[in-house]
């Protein structure tokens, strides 16, 4: 049976601030302790950006996509906050659940990518290694103007008209997108709690640099997979002079890749675990896998 073979679900775990939701593929390893990976989908969207990966991926341990707090299956945060690190150990509360024991490759977009770091730095003797599937590495000027021009608040409307300027959004940011995949981003929009925007102002309140010296000092091995046509693609040298991350750039795809090009995707996510599984000295590395 090969990894993809095993299937996967979703269901929901608790964790002290909230149910987390997940979509589980369970390991095909046959109790070879190899890392459970672990992915962080962008703002503000959710887990299903990533369900192919679950399809396509040949990595024989377990592999889980997590719903941001607020976002998809997700409960919101209560009391809400802008401090990106209660998210974060939200969200590891959650993997410690469905990891078992094993070390963790954590792969984070965008948002994701944020989280990943400051659940590396926290728990640098679990987490074996992180792929970022974009992230921005914002100066403190970037945070600034994200914070006050990029996400403003979208009220509901009685007839209807947050939907059109939600859609107006989308085919903004992504004019190239299948309109399906758009629905569905329409849905995760609609049903983001307290609001989309929630998690984009806790990553414009979090300073990068601590943020990012903090992951550096743990010597966890990271690299970059990412479509050139990602809204954030242009980003990720940054990424790679400071951390010294290999960068992949997938040619002419966009944020929504692992539905684009789901095998290539997924092949070349396989072919930077395993290389950076074999880099690392730390949990995980080198295994079966």
């Amino acid at each position: 049976m090969t990894a993809a073979d095993a299937g996967w679900g979703v269901s929901t775990v608790p964790t002290a601030r909230g149910r987390v939701g997940v979509r589980l593929r369970p390991a095909a390893d046959h109790g070879v302790v190899t890392p459970l990976v672990a992915i962080l989908h962008q703002s503000p969207l959710s887990g299903w950006t990533h369900e192919p990966v679950l399809d396509h991926l040949g990595h024989r341990g377990p592999v889980a996509v997590l719903d941001t707090p607020g976002y998809g299956l997700s409960d919101p945060l209560d009391p809400a906050t802008d401090d990106l690190a209660v998210y974060a150990a939200t969200l590891w509360d959650a993997i410690e659940i469905v990891r078992a024991g094993r070390p963790v490759v954590l792969v984070g977009q965008h948002t994701g990518g944020h989280l990943a770091m400051i659940m590396a730095a926290a728990h640098s003797g679990v987490v074996a290694a992180v792929v970022f599937h974009g992230v921005s590495l914002y100066t403190d000027d970037e945070r600034a103007e994200r914070a006050a021009r990029y996400a403003p608040d979208i009220e509901n409307a009685g007839d209807g008209t947050h939907l059109a300027t939600i859609w107006a959004r989308l085919a903004h940011l992504y004019p190239d997108v299948d309109i399906a995949l758009r629905n569905r981003a329409v849905c995760d929009y609609l049903v983001a709690r307290p609001g989309y925007a929630s998690a984009y102002r806790a990553v414009f309140a979090t300073p990068v640099a601590p943020m990012l010296e903090a992951f550096r000092t743990t010597g966890i091995p990271s690299a970059v997979l990412i479509g050139s046509a990602d809204l954030i693609a242009t980003r990720q040298d940054r990424v790679a002079r400071e951390l010294g991350s290999r960068v992949v750039r997938l040619p002419g795809l966009t944020d929504f890749a692992p539905w684009e090009a789901p095998a290539d995707f997924a092949a070349a996510l396989d072919e930077l675990v395993d290389e950076l599984l074999t880099q690392g000295s730390g949990p995980g590395g080198p295994h079966e896998h």
